[in-house]
């Protein structure tokens, strides 16, 4: 793979110069602006941090400078993502991106979300020209268009998509059914002659790619790529097939960024300048255009009936706690987790505690109610782990949630003792404390680090360490730092988003969920050290396994288990409730600072 420079830090701007031939004089030179989107997932408009700088460019920004382009391009990913998106099968982007007159897309994986007719059919409400030339039907025939030819000037500019075979399987089998991917490097030549041979002065590609640089390389008759899926800012250029320069370029994700080429013509020569826009630099160079707010308010609107709508019935409340979700297992765990599996078929599934927002409300269940639960846009990933390996995030996952748990013990201490209870401060890493959904597992949180884990199950089987597992996450857990057992896994497949998943859920009903909600998934089994009886010899006692434990720090820095007496509850999210108010202002502010910098940063999740 070739390497690429990837500019880290907050960018404001980048300007680099690809010059795919030597120009003559440049006042005879013509000039065609092309600005260009890549992997927004559903975001939308200007979000601006509690200091007043905008964090996102949004389309009523985009309207400012798409206005002053030959093109506006987009190259995947753009579909589908965040709930203003999915609530309406990506209709309301497709609306966002017909007001600015978008020229076309190349769609990315998750843009197949909807499944591929349901894409199709978005293109042709939307007036949204989707390019591939690789896609194809049963009969052979292309599924969308191949490329677009525009006049600027006295110019004619040829644009093709083509979409990488090696995304086929990165979202589920259903969405695929009836289409085959060809070989994007013999559909992207082929296209790129057939523009040639229409007399296209320019011909750029879009592409949502895995590798753009080694593609590019074996292209013929291309000026510039603009690609997505990397989710990078950068721009470079190879040299193709033909000994043509290619400029490519990508400006980032989440729409923090915009991309904008230049290119200069003369006699046959192409110079392309590349820059990408900044969320701030846009803020500073534009007011938002009132048309497209006025158009965005209106879809919102339209949505409020779709965000109340009610979803099914649930049987009772399953309470959410930012603290509780993090020290142990909660029946809101298994059900997010209950989800996964069921839209999967997995083994396994986890779903980190930063992911987890909400309490499910008893009763009716709306559609905002899940959306609550899962607010990020995060999708469903499908990897494969051996026995082993699950053993690890087993390991990983119960070390955190014990650390987490000794820090809230102590908090309360601390409230109870009229002391400062965030004297005590949470593991960074926090948030990936996992849910799990799938097994049966007992472990013995006094042993040491590593060591813990007692006995597993999956599907009613001992776990098997040298079989692979089908396991089910959502896209953060799935490139997890804290977790390389599964950052580093082959993916299966890929799904739509986690709250879509959570309401296929929710209309199975009681009968379904509850057996799911209701089963644990971890039990705590402490066993103290033998003791000699009063003959001499040796016994050893084991705690109910139905308690489960808490840690908390003895005089040497060690932890101790502590059951709790059998008078007492365990501390579940519903039994923390009175305990969360026992702390009073100080805990209840300072977790609302906290999610609210989350939701400014939207790393929720991460933490």
């Amino acid at each position: 793979m070739l390497k690429k420079r990837i500019l880290a830090g907050i960018v404001s701007i980048l300007m680099l110069c690809c010059i795919c031939a030597f120009p003559a004089a440049a006042d005879t030179a013509q000039t065609v602006t092309v600005v260009y989107t890549n992997d927004i997932h559903g975001y939308y408009k200007q979000i601006l941090s509690s200091s007043g700088t905008a964090s996102t460019v949004g389309f009523e920004l985009l309207a400012q400078y798409a206005q002053q382009a030959d093109l506006l391009l987009d190259a995947g990913d753009t579909l589908h993502g965040q709930s203003f998106a999915t609530v309406s099968g990506g209709a309301s982007i497709a609306a966002l991106m017909q007001s600015l007159q978008y020229d076309a897309m190349a769609p990315g994986n998750h843009d197949w979300s909807y499944g591929n007719a349901a894409l199709k059919t978005l293109g042709q409400t939307y007036d949204l020209p989707m390019l591939a030339a690789n896609v194809v039907t049963q009969d052979g025939s292309l599924l969308l268009q191949d490329a677009i030819i525009k006049q600027v000037g006295t110019l004619k500019i040829g644009v093709f998509g083509v979409s990488d075979p090696a995304l086929y399987r990165s979202t589920a089998p259903q969405n695929m059914e009836g289409i085959t991917f060809t070989d994007d490097i013999a559909a992207a030549n082929h296209t790129a002659a057939a523009l040639r041979d229409a007399g296209c002065d320019v011909v750029l590609c879009l592409t949502h790619h895995t590798d753009p640089g080694a593609f590019a390389a074996q292209l013929s008759g291309v000026d510039a790529l603009v690609t997505g899926h990397e989710h990078q800012i950068y721009d470079f250029t190879v040299s193709g097939a033909d000994g043509r320069p290619i400029y490519i370029a990508q400006s980032g994700y989440y729409f923090a960024n915009i991309g904008r080429l230049t290119l200069q013509v003369e006699n046959g020569q192409v110079t392309v300048f590349g820059e990408v826009i900044s969320a701030s630099q846009a803020q500073a160079e534009y007011a938002p255009d009132a048309q497209t707010a006025a158009l965005i308010a209106d879809l919102e609107a339209q949505q409020q009936p779709i965000l109340s709508q009610p979803i099914g019935q649930n049987s009772e409340t399953l309470p959410y706690s930012w603290e509780e979700i993090r020290t142990a297992e909660r029946p809101l765990g298994r059900f997010v987790t209950g989800a996964y599996l069921y839209q999967t078929g997995a083994d396994v599934a986890a779903e980190n505690a930063g992911g987890i927002r909400a309490a499910l409300p008893g009763g009716q269940v709306c559609y905002q109610d899940l959306i609550g639960i899962s607010p990020y846009g995060n999708y469903i990933v499908v990897k494969q782990l051996t026995g082993e390996q699950l053993l690890k995030v087993l390991e990983t996952s119960i070390e955190i949630g014990i650390q987490c748990d000794t820090i809230y013990t102590l908090q309360k201490q601390a409230v109870e003792n009229g002391e400062d209870p965030y004297a005590y401060s949470w593991p960074d890493n926090s948030g990936s404390y996992l849910q799990f959904g799938g097994l049966s597992v007992v472990y013995d949180p006094s042993a040491p680090a590593g060591q813990r884990v007692l006995s597993v199950s999956v599907g009613g089987d001992p776990l098997d360490p040298e079989k692979n597992y089908s396991f089910a996450t959502n896209n953060y857990v799935a490139s997890s730092d804290n977790y390389p057992e599964i950052a580093n896994a082959p993916t299966l497949y890929e799904y739509g988003t986690c709250e879509q998943a959570l309401k296929l859920f929710v209309q199975t009903g009681p009968q379904v969920m509850d057996p799911i909600i209701q089963t644990p998934c971890l039990t705590a089994q402490t066993t103290p050290p033998t003791q000699p009886d009063t003959t001499g010899q040796t016994q050893t006692t084991t705690a109910a396994e139905t308690v489960p434990s808490t840690v908390t720090p003895d005089t040497d820095g060690g932890q101790t288990p502590h059951t709790p007496d059998t008078g007492s509850l365990p501390v579940t999210a519903s039994a923390a409730i009175p305990l969360t108010l026992c702390a009073g202002a100080a805990l209840l502010a300072c977790r609302r600072r906290r999610l609210a910098n989350d939701r400014r940063t939207n790393t929720c999740n991460r933490r």
